[in-house]
């Protein structure tokens, strides 16, 4: 039986408070450190820099499952990222909706 294919998705995201706009991005590593794809974007009428971490978190994650990924680590240097996957502080939240959305991917 073959092994599912393992990965790591580094994601970052940035937030310009004076344009309410931000930008994502992603790296996907396979097991052995190399990249097998990226990608990046911009987002109008972002709120926040937590909200432009988690669509980095999403666009990465959606992004592996394309590929065929099953076991997947996800990489961020949002700490507040990590408090509202592990938590439920954020449920109601102008974010709640990604953060849910993240946890079920």
């Amino acid at each position: 039986m073959a092994t599912p294919p393992t990965g790591r998705a580094e994601v970052d995201g940035s937030f310009k408070i004076q344009e309410a706009s931000g930008g994502w991005g992603y790296v996907i590593r396979d097991e052995s450190g190399a990249v097998i794809q990226s990608g990046w974007g911009r987002k109008d009428f972002a709120c926040s820099p937590l909200h432009m971490e988690l669509l980095a978190c999403l666009q990465g994650l959606g992004a592996a499952i394309q590929l065929g990924i099953q076991n997947l680590e996800l990489e961020t240097d949002a700490k507040q990222v990590v408090e509202a996957v592990h938590g439920n502080e954020f449920r109601l939240s102008l974010v709640g909706g990604l953060v849910h959305e993240v946890k079920e991917l």
